[in-house]
């Protein structure tokens, strides 16, 4: 990565949401504040309360199901699905907990001026209007879960959430912290673990450390020993802080674009990806490990499996951090028996795997959200991010043990719920597009396309992994292949009042059979047959006909239903067919819509006349903003468009500048990271491709797309070790 740089930001900082980030994976730090007072806000992104969690109940079989949506028995469709009220003292549902903060306070008559960010040593300093105290300085390790604070003899308040949000937490049977005379405090929770917050004074300096324990005693015992990990004093902590963030951003690819906003985002969006997760961290959350201290996370902080996740993982491939994939492959391991459980009551089969779309982090569903509960797409784009693993690392064992058996028993589900008809197809008779008219009862329909993409990738996924392990790809899953239809396709007439081109009734993707799109929706999950499962064949004229007509339509009903996460996800499709102005514009759109002053991301628009998702308004007395829900699937779902735009595969060829801007005429990129164990380099001068290198970590082949005409390609056998280069436009 290029050198990163220092940013700055100027106090007061009234929104946590424009705070600095700083985290390790685990941990994290908000720095805020306003006036006298500079907020640490403390999170952990594993600090859960499970009670309420959902699981599959005997009789949610997809038998079942069809038959309540055939009938429109909606009553008994909402009995099956319905979530009994929590009994007095319960939560609704699991969430990640809020922890608390420390408050450091300037004498009367001073006020904190600014605060800069160095991305290269992820030091913070903190700087006060006037002369009667230092500079502020703050560290977050990168090993254990303690934040180090260089700071003068000031004014120190330690305020637990208890303080912010006691009535909520009453509400739900929390009690008040035990504190610590020395400063700090442990929250216990009625059933899980609870969290420790333990400073250490040195000289000038201090040290906290927070941690999980079931107890205060524990928590004392698991926060010395985390103190003891860390280096004692300023100097040696800020060093090897420094010296570990040096490795990462060494790690990273590096960029050179010429576009000002985006090559921000895509430094700090490296920063924060850096602290959302670690190969040895938590598998990425909403928020990761940066939960506001004075109320719940915004759903609950959970996973959410029908983009989420997905999204907030996007960057980790292409920027050679394969190793961060790691804890949600743990994690998927450690639910095996409950997502087994859960395809045997759905589908019928011994070993299946069936994940809900949104989960707590031990797998239980998060209420009775009929349509995401059956939507076995969100399976399916697990299973092909593991196989994606594979690809990128070449771990047969994984791919064996692990990501195969995945795959496999997904698949099984699928052959549940599809049907053979007397013509010899395949036809998927209820299915679902996810959030498209939420849970309602006529959320469904046949054939969504969203679905049968996912199908369609998964088989392909399964016939490569098979000749890799040497399976026989099973007679059923090939009928499948060839019968099951690619996408559904629908008709509209277009719009009378337009100029649009010669009038022709025009061939859009439908979300299912019957259904196109109504009206602006913020899941482009119908057009997944382009990104992210690419199974739609752009090459072949009638495919690409479809899809110049499903852009028309998506643009026809507009964003005004947009949240900030679908704005980076268009951004992607848009690169995916060449569209590079448009993927561009989008993300600068998002930056002034849903991005904070302070760089925080939004779900919801910040003014109003964008979208109106949200609470956005003129300031009409009966209409307050809403509140700033935070979600980290923006800023990397941001990064990953801005890699799409350089460097993407689509139809197994490596495209290579294929979605620049004709407004980039010079831009270079050094160590993306491509399937198959490749790193490439490349160089655009002048708008023209001057060289594109291609470094093989392992033996293997590889299709790239030759300059300025996408439909040719090169290709290349390589060997371990092995580079060429390749000079396209020369």
């Amino acid at each position: 990565m290029q050198k990163p740089l220092t940013h700055h930001w100027t106090f007061p900082i009234e929104s946590i949401n424009d705070g600095i980030c700083l985290g390790n994976g685990r941990f994290g730090v908000r720095l805020w504040g306003d006036g006298r007072n500079l907020r640490l806000t403390f999170g952990r992104a594993d600090f859960w309360d499970r009670r309420s969690g959902v699981s599959f109940r005997e009789g949610m079989s997809f038998e079942r199901i069809r038959e309540l949506l055939e009938k429109k028995d909606e009553l008994e469709l909402r009995r099956l699905f319905e979530v009994e009220r929590p009994e007095a003292g319960q939560p609704r549902r699991p969430s990640v907990m809020p922890v608390g903060r420390l408050e450091l306070c300037v004498p009367d008559g001073e006020c904190w001026s600014h605060a800069e960010l160095d991305f290269e040593t992820t030091k913070v300093t903190v700087f006060p209007t006037g002369k009667k105290v230092a500079p502020v300085e703050i560290v977050l390790s990168r090993q254990v879960p303690v934040v180090a604070v260089r700071a003068p003899e000031i004014e120190r308040r330690w305020i637990p959430s208890w303080d912010l949000m006691r009535e909520g937490l009453e509400t739900i049977s929390v009690r008040e912290p035990q504190r610590f005379s020395e400063g700090g405090w442990f929250q216990a929770l009625p059933s899980d673990a609870g969290v420790g917050v333990v400073p250490e004074e040195r000289e000038a300096s201090l040290r906290v450390a927070v941690v999980l324990a079931d107890n205060a005693e524990v928590a004392l015992e698991r926060a010395a020993e985390a103190l003891r990990e860390a280096p004692v004093d300023w100097s040696t902590f800020a060093s090897q802080a420094e010296a570990d963030w040096r490795t990462y951003w060494d790690s990273l690819p590096s960029v050179d674009i010429p576009n000002p906003t985006l090559s921000f985002h895509l430094r700090y969006g490296f920063f924060r990806l850096g602290g959302l997760t670690a190969p040895d961290g938590v598998a990425p959350t909403l928020q990761g490990p940066w939960i506001e201290d004075a109320g719940f996370p915004a759903w609950s902080s959970d996973y959410h499996w029908n983009i989420n996740v997905q999204m907030c993982c996007w960057p980790m491939f292409p920027a050679g951090q394969a190793g961060m994939f790691e804890p949600l492959i743990r994690l998927l391991q450690e639910w095996t028996p409950r997502l087994r459980e859960n395809a045997r009551i759905f589908a019928g089969v011994p070993d299946g795997r069936l994940l809900p779309h949104a989960t707590d982090d031990i797998g239980q569903a998060m209420g009775g959200f009929w349509s995401g509960l059956v939507d076995h797409g969100c399976t399916t784009w697990v299973a092909t991010m593991l196989f994606d693993y594979w690809r990128h690392t070449g771990d047969i064992t994984f791919l064996r043990d692990r990501a195969f058996p995945f795959m496999r028993g997904t698949m099984q589900v699928w052959e549940t719920m599809l049907e053979q008809q007397a013509d010899g197809s395949w036809k998927l008779p209820v299915s679902v597009s996810p959030e498209y008219k939420g849970n309602r009862p006529d959320a469904w329909g046949r054939d969504a396309s969203f679905q049968l993409a996912a199908i369609h990738r998964l088989l392909r996924d399964l016939r490569s992994a098979s000749e890799v392990l040497g399976e026989t790809m099973e007679d059923r899953w090939v009928e499948i292949a060839k019968g099951l239809p690619l996408a559904t396709v629908g008709t509209w007439k277009g719009p009378e009042t337009a100029v649009v081109g010669p009038k022709r009734e025009l061939r859009p993707l439908a979300l299912w059979e019957g259904q196109l799109l109504e009206e602006s929706h913020r899941h482009h999950s119908h057009l997944a047959g382009i990104h992210p499962f690419d199974t739609l064949d752009l090459g072949d004229p009638d495919w690409l006909s479809v899809v110049d007509d499903t852009f028309k339509h998506l643009t026809f009903h507009g964003m005004g239903l947009w949240a900030g996460w679908a704005l980076p996800w268009a951004a992607i499709l848009h690169a995916r067919v060449g569209n590079g102005a448009t993927a561009e514009w989008l993300l600068e759109l998002w930056n002034r819509v849903f991005v904070t002053s302070g760089h925080g991301q939004t779900h919801d628009a910040s003014s109003l006349g964008f979208t109106l998702m949200g609470n956005a308004s003129i300031g009409l007395k009966n209409k307050p903003p809403g509140p700033e829900r935070m979600q980290m699937d923006q800023p990397m779902g941001a990064v990953a468009a801005i890699l799409e735009m350089l460097m993407h595969e689509r139809g197994g060829a490596l495209r290579v500048f294929a979605a620049v801007p004709k407004s980039w005429p010079d831009v270079s990129f050094r160590g993306l990271h491509c399937a198959g164990g490749f790193i490439i380099d490349a160089e655009r001068r002048h708008g023209k491709t001057t060289f594109i290198k291609v470094h093989a970590t392992r033996a293997g082949e590889l299709q790239v797309a030759e300059g300025s005409t996408p439909s040719k390609t090169i290709s290349l056998r390589l060997d371990a070790g092995e580079t060429r280069m390749l000079r396209p436009d020369t």
